[in-house]
């Protein structure tokens, strides 16, 4: 359930411009959804300063590995912050996209 989840932010004058969840996917182990960040924020590092923020947090909450499921387009930013594949690209038919899963080790 979501009110569970563990919600990351950054606001500039009251507003959200960045944010994403993470919730409990297994003993030990985040689960990170809905990163998003306002197209005008975009490609200037706030991203990768939240996501290091949480990276942060979780480990010193005694979690052990962050998973995702990467958008064929975040998967460079994924890459470069850390994460390594699970496997090949798939097709996640819920969406109708292509998805990579992914894992990040404390």
């Amino acid at each position: 359930m979501e009110k569970n989840n563990l919600f990351y932010g950054i606001t500039i004058h009251k507003h959200l411009i960045a944010t994403f969840s993470l919730f409990d996917e297994e003993l030990l182990t985040a689960h990170l959804a809905a990163f998003a960040v306002k197209k005008d924020f975009q490609k200037q590092g706030l991203g990768s300063r939240l996501l290091k923020y949480a990276i942060d947090d979780l480990r010193n909450r005694g979690y052990k590995q962050i998973k995702t499921n990467a958008r064929t387009s975040a998967h460079g930013f994924y890459l470069k912050n850390g994460f390594k594949d699970l496997g090949p690209r798939y097709h996640n038919s819920r969406l109708g996209i292509d998805d990579y899963s992914m894992v990040y080790v404390l």
